[in-house]
C-alpha cells in the first residue's frame, strides 16, 4: 500500500542482503520517459501498462530488492510474475496509519482530489480503506506478510531477511 514503507524497508533489506535496490516507480518513469504524474495524467491504464513493462524488465534481474508501487502487484497476474522472479513481501500497515503517513502528500495521484490537491484527512482515510479492502486479498498471497506498523525499518528488513532464509 502507499505509505507502507516499501522503499525504506527495501533499501534497508538491500543492505542486509548485499543486493541492489530498485524502485519500480523510478524504473517506470525511466522506461516511459515521463513522470508518474504525467503517466497518470494520460490515464491510470496507461500508467499500469508502463508499470507492468517495467516490472517485466526488473523481474529478469538477479540479486535485486524491488520496491513495487502499491498497485503494481494488486492483480494476480502481476503478482504471479513477481513471484516467478523471487519472493514477494507484503508490508502490512493499518489504513489509519497509512493516512497519517500520507497526509498532505501531493505526489500520489490516487490520493488526490478531482482538482489535483491532496485529499482531506477523512477522504484520505476512506480512500485508503477502500484501496486496502480491494487489494489485500491479492497482497495476502505474497510469500511473506510482515507487520510494518510502528516498527523501525531496520527491524522490518531483518525480519524479511530471516523469512527469506526460511523460504529457501
Amino acid at each position: 500500500m502507499p505509505g507502507a514503507g516499501k522503499s525504506s524497508a527495501g533499501r534497508a533489506l538491500s543492505r542486509v542482503l548485499g543486493y541492489r535496490f530498485v524502485d519500480l516507480d523510478v524504473e517506470t518513469e525511466r522506461a516511459a520517459g515521463k513522470s508518474i504524474a504525467e503517466l497518470f495524467g494520460d490515464g491510470e491504464s496507461v500508467f499500469r501498462a508502463a508499470e507492468r513493462g517495467a516490472l517485466e524488465a526488473v523481474a529478469a534481474r538477479r540479486r535485486v530488492v524491488v520496491a513495487a508501487g502499491g498497485g503494481a502487484l494488486a492483480d494476480v497476474d502481476a503478482l504471479a510474475l513477481a513471484r516467478s522472479a523471487g519472493a514477494v513481501v507484503y508490508l502490512r500497515v493499518p489504513a489509519t496509519e497509512l493516512a497519517r503517513r500520507l497526509a498532505g502528500a501531493a505526489d500520489r495521484p490516487l490520493l488526490l482530489d478531482g482538482a489535483g490537491a491532496p485529499l482531506r484527512p477523512v477522504a484520505l482515510r476512506r480512500r485508503l480503506r477502500s484501496l486496502l479492502l480491494s487489494r489485500e486479498p491479492v497482497y495476502r498471497q505474497a510469500n511473506l506478510v510482515v507487520d510494518a506498523h510502528g516498527r523501525p525499518m531496520s527491524d522490518v528488513a531483518r525480519e524479511i531477511a530471516e523469512g527469506l532464509r526460511r523460504l529457501s
